[in-house]
């Protein structure tokens, strides 16, 4: 299923286990299921984190299989449709979208993309701000974070986007991760062979960040250790430790990814 607290309507999917072709979906419906709901996936900037809007200012509703944001349409007269929203009324004008496909109209935004194939089976994306474009794509960290979870020593993983200078498609990708002997020449290659054979190559992290655990001195101030950068060499197609003379290059512009 899915569904948010707050939300103003919910998507469902109850089928057989043995339906191999539902698995994963989060919701199944069809045109009575939309012409009830009337749910939408509207088309979605990912880099300005907006719906496209067309020249008339109205949203554009998103092609069986395209990723785009969820929205529910808001009906302040109907029971189950309608949204009360927050104590705070900046936050509740947050979660709205107006004007989506004819003027004056509401629909609340579920902050999430999803994508409707053409079987009517729905299925999750990503969260938005979740996602960055690099390269022309689109990059889940979700997906890179999961991926790299699974690597034997990885505690934690925590990947994003970062801003390269003269790299002007979007932000490379860095993750973070904190674990056990993650330095050694032998980890990282096989961190790297991981990062190749479970993902497309504008997904793979560019930057490595190794996290240290916090060490707490007697007075309980927290010790600032700078972490180790790693960076994909773009010659030796290795992960090497960031020195001075790669950050300049990076600095600088001289160093593509």
């Amino acid at each position: 299923f899915y569904g948010a607290t707050e939300g103003n309507g919910a998507l469902v999917n109850v089928c057989r286990k043995s339906d191999r072709q539902l698995r994963g979906a989060v919701g199944r419906g069809g045109l009575g299921f939309d012409l009830v709901t009337g749910f939408k996936i509207v088309k979605f900037d990912v880099e300005n984190e907006c719906p496209i809007r067309d020249s008339k200012g109205h949203c554009i509703e998103a092609a069986p299989g395209e990723p785009g944001e969820l929205l529910f349409p808001i009906k302040e007269d109907h029971p189950s449709k309608r949204f009360d929203g927050y104590t705070d009324p900046k936050a509740t004008e947050k979660k709205v979208l107006r004007d989506v496909f004819k003027q004056g109209d509401a629909w609340f935004r579920s902050g999430d993309l999803l994508c409707k194939d053409d079987k009517g089976l729905w299925h999750f994306v990503d969260r938005i701000g979740d996602t960055f474009r690099w390269k022309g794509e689109n990059v889940s960290t979700m997906e890179v974070s999961q991926i790299l979870s699974s690597f034997p020593g990885v505690e934690e993983a925590n990947v994003y986007g970062v801003q390269v200078p003269g790299e002007a498609e979007g932000r490379a990708c860095m993750a973070a991760l904190r674990g056990q002997d993650l330095q050694s020449r032998e980890k990282l290659d096989a961190l790297q062979s991981l990062c190749e054979k479970e993902l497309p190559s504008y997904a793979r992290p560019k930057f490595l960040r190794i996290l240290s655990d916090m060490e707490i001195t007697g007075t309980f101030k927290h010790q600032k250790v700078p972490d180790p950068v790693f960076m994909m060499d773009p010659k030796s197609h290795r992960y090497v430790p960031m020195d001075s003379q790669l950050f300049t290059q990076l600095q600088q512009g001289r160093s593509k990814l």
